[in-house]
């Protein structure tokens, strides 16, 4: 499980990385529409060309439900993309971020049931602890923003669903692909070039042009998408899902704490600091057997 937790800890710092980029994005100003069509070509690239380098004739088929749930996956990837940046419009990031989060509950729970993974006294506990966490370390209210309406709270609830089967469907892609490199890169391939597609329609069908801005932006975010789904895929396979969201999703919202505190000079209240608490705990004890 060494390798496994390796692969999830670069993940992790690429993750962040993610999203950090993502808020420099909208800092600078850029459409982030096009950013995301951008990202998304850039992430196909990428992992078509690895795929195609690293293929083996001889090597064992490509199961066919790799490839089904890649297509799938790609079409979520890129309607949770907009279902999200609704979600800021309407609610604001801070508590979009902890209800898109808390959708890791359901990767956790899908772990256990379908793929019967078992879990200790001490995983359960930190998922019941996981909501409670999230509820903490959002702000209080959505600053700028309107009270929530039932559109908002069906955004929300989109969100939420979505996060979970994506994590789940990865969960599927890597049990299917059973240790095998060329089908993981082949489902990472299918999974960008789906959300490609799905987000470039999107993009023409609201006369978004991309702007340098935006090219940047989804370089950037294209690079880091397509090295962080290979290595999620890669620890997927070494560790349970059950160890694996929990600790991955926590120690991503730490680090995001800290990146917050460090480049953008935000400051936690105290029930933030608790929730910090509270999301450090769930990382610990999703890791006690």
């Amino acid at each position: 499980m060494t390798i496994g937790y390796l692969y999830m800890s670069v993940s992790i710092l690429l993750g962040a990385a993610f999203s950090q980029t993502m808020r420099v994005g909208q800092r600078v100003g850029p459409g982030v529409v096009a950013a995301g069509a951008i990202n998304y070509f850039l992430a196909a690239a990428a992992s078509l060309a690895v795929t195609l380098f690293l293929l083996d004739s001889s090597g064992p088929p490509v199961p066919a439900g790799v490839i089904l749930l890649g297509l799938v996956n790609g079409l979520l990837y890129a309607t949770h993309f907009f279902v999200i940046l609704l979600c800021y419009r309407l609610a604001g990031v801070g508590i979009t971020l902890a209800v898109t989060n808390s959708g890791v509950v359901l990767a956790v729970l899908g772990s256990h049931l379908i793929w019967h993974e078992p879990m200790t006294r001490f995983q359960w506990g930190s998922l019941l602890l996981f909501p409670l966490a999230m509820f903490l370390i959002r702000p209080r209210e959505a600053v700028g923003h309107p009270k929530l309406g039932l559109r908002g709270d069906a955004a929300l609830l989109a969100s939420f669903l979505l996060a979970g089967v994506v994590q789940c469907i990865h969960k599927g892609g890597s049990m299917l692909a059973d240790n095998h490199d060329q089908s993981i890169h082949v489902y990472q391939s299918v999974v960008f070039g789906g959300a490609m597609v799905t987000s470039a329609l999107w993009a023409l069908r609201i006369g978004v042009r991309p702007s340098r801005g935006d090219a940047l932006v989804g370089i950037a975010l294209g690079s880091l998408n397509a090295a962080n789904l290979l290595l999620v895929m890669l620890a997927l396979r070494h560790l349970p899902g059950v160890i694996y969201f929990p600790t991955s999703t926590c120690a991503m919202i730490l680090l995001g704490v800290a990146c917050s505190r460090w480049m953008w000079k935000e400051r936690l209240t105290g029930r933030q600091k608790a929730g910090v608490a509270a999301t450090l705990a769930v990382v610990v004890l999703a890791n006690v057997a």
